[in-house]
């Protein structure tokens, strides 16, 4: 899970924001949707795994909430496209809001009653399935944290086409619309904001100039090494991250988070995987580069992307 709610405000935290703060209360959050009690995890500097919640063991989201659902759908979630035994989609997060008005939204019933959600498929455990209760009713959820889109975008790609999303800004649209992968420099349009996303270059550190960071991406032109010049980028696309107003901590943080990413993909790189560094971005090109001032509206992520 991306997002919790802190027990004593009431307001949503986004996982990104573990790492921000001075302390985090271990006892302090719950499930936006079901209030089960739920753990900080992966927040620290050292650690490798993108900062998440997760549940103590032997414990699960209650049966109405969205998260259980989620957890089984996503067993199968890359192959297949997804949909409740009555036929209708699975829509995934729909709205992209800022903090201070996060809202949990549910729409109006199409139909009445409850159903036992299943999959027409033979890789879940038919108990499992059995075990979640899921209104037939069309969802539309919210988040304040990009990284939950991006999460929905790459687990549930065969259900892009049919999941609305709403941008701050931006004309609606849905998940196939409002994404748009970067593979050279003359693909962006300039001033279009949606979300972008794209290769970093792995080789070039990220680093901090002024009140910003600047993050290499592997587009542009490539120019193979010689015998006398080593091999580089012409006309390279960057991703400025304005950092005016934050302090060291969290501008250190940020930073240790892209460069744990470069790392992994540099890793991956050598192995042949199929994973790799990505970064997503909320916003438009201006100049020649992405100009991203809210760190929620970006997000780096290693993973396949399809």
């Amino acid at each position: 899970m991306f997002e919790g709610r802190d027990i004593k405000t009431a307001k949503i935290v986004s996982s990104d924001d573990l790492r921000f703060l001075d302390q985090v209360d271990q006892d302090g959050y719950v499930c936006p949707e079901c209030s089960i009690k739920i753990i900080p995890s992966s927040f620290r500097k050292e650690n490798k795994v993108r900062p998440h919640f997760k549940i103590p063991a032997g414990t699960d989201h209650l049966a109405h909430c969205s998260e259980a659902l989620r957890k089984v759908y996503i067993k199968v979630s890359r192959k297949q496209f997804i949909k409740s035994n009555s036929g209708e989609p699975y829509l995934l997060v729909g709205r992209l809001a800022e903090p201070s008005n996060h809202r949990e939204v549910v729409e109006q019933p199409t139909t009445g009653g409850n159903t036992s959600t299943k999959i027409k498929t033979g890789h879940i455990p038919t108990k499992e399935l059995a075990d979640i209760k899921h209104e037939n009713k069309p969802r539309k959820r919210s988040t304040v944290s990009l990284e939950r889109i991006v999460d929905d975008y790459i687990q549930f790609p065969n259900n892009r086409e049919v999941s609305p999303l709403e941008l701050p800004g931006v004309e609606p649209g849905t998940y196939a619309t409002l994404f748009k992968e970067v593979k050279d420099v003359a693909n962006p349009e300039t001033g279009k904001s949606m979300v972008y996303y794209c290769k970093m270059a792995f080789a070039q550190k990220a680093f901090i100039r002024e009140d910003s960071i600047v993050v290499f991406l592997a587009v542009g032109r490539w120019v193979p090494s010689t015998s006398e010049v080593k091999g580089h980028w012409l006309n390279q696309l960057t991703t400025v991250l304005d950092t005016k107003g934050w302090n060291s901590r969290h501008t250190e943080n940020i930073l240790d988070e892209i460069n744990l990413v470069n790392e992994l993909a540099r890793a991956s790189y050598k192995t042949k995987s199929k994973k790799n560094g990505y970064a997503f971005i909320f916003g438009s090109i201006e100049d020649g580069a992405f100009r991203v001032s809210n760190h929620r509206h970006i997000c780096f992520v290693y993973d396949s992307v399809v």
